[in-house]
């Protein structure tokens, strides 16, 4: 046999087997192999029941992060695949084409603005689960906004620090929509400060 995978027939249902490996060339006969685990005839692996706990988080204003519960009983499981549907549309895409090893996946090219929701189902020898029920419905954009408002500057402190720099510290921006910028705030807010002379650490009080 040439190909490292062999089916046995005509084998007694119900009795256990244990299998070994030889392999061959022209010199002769290599020594067999550790025997496998036992097995029994008969046994016949199951489905997978479908994950659950679907929940989808924002990642980008183009992607998804969905999260789920691994299957209870997953035996021997290859991975999950994951779906997405423009709600209404009762359309389903795969977001994936090879089984995901995981529970978390980043579901890519969705589009802005609109709102999905999102099913997965599990996968291993015996074939694909059912799907898991369906998540909440998400809007589709960047988890995090921010960014320099129109005539908009972070408020800026600073103090000394030593005799020769300064610390400085500002709050940041909590605004969540899409950031427009002001060429004027920036150079307002990168203005150089004016710095108060030091008193010289050599001169002698009176």
């Amino acid at each position: 046999v040439k190909s490292p995978r062999f089916a046995l027939f005509d084998l007694a249902e119900g009795k256990s087997y244990q299998f070994r490996v030889r392999c061959c060339n022209s010199a002769g006969i290599g020594e067999p192999s550790e025997a496998t685990e036992a097995t029994v005839v008969g046994d016949k692996l199951d489905i997978p029941s479908p994950p659950s706990n679907i929940i989808p988080t924002r990642n980008t204003d183009t992607s998804v992060v969905v999260a789920w519960t691994e299957s209870k009983d997953a035996n021997e499981l290859v991975g999950y695949y994951i779906e997405a549907s423009k709600v209404g549309s009762g359309d389903w895409v795969p977001c994936n084409n090879n089984p995901v090893k995981g529970t978390r996946f980043t579901c890519h090219g969705l589009t802005t603005g609109d709102r999905y929701i999102f099913r997965v189902r599990a996968v291993n020898a015996a074939g694909l689960s059912g799907y898991s029920q369906d998540s909440e419905a998400i809007d589709v954009k960047a988890a995090i906004g921010g960014g320099l408002l129109h005539g908009v500057c972070p408020g800026l402190s600073d103090k000394a620090d030593g005799l020769t720099g300064r610390i400085v510290n500002w709050e940041g921006m909590h605004e969540t929509s899409q950031p427009i910028f002001d060429t004027d705030a920036l150079l307002n807010c990168n203005a150089k400060p004016n710095r108060q002379k030091m008193p010289s650490s050599s001169g002698k009080q009176r």
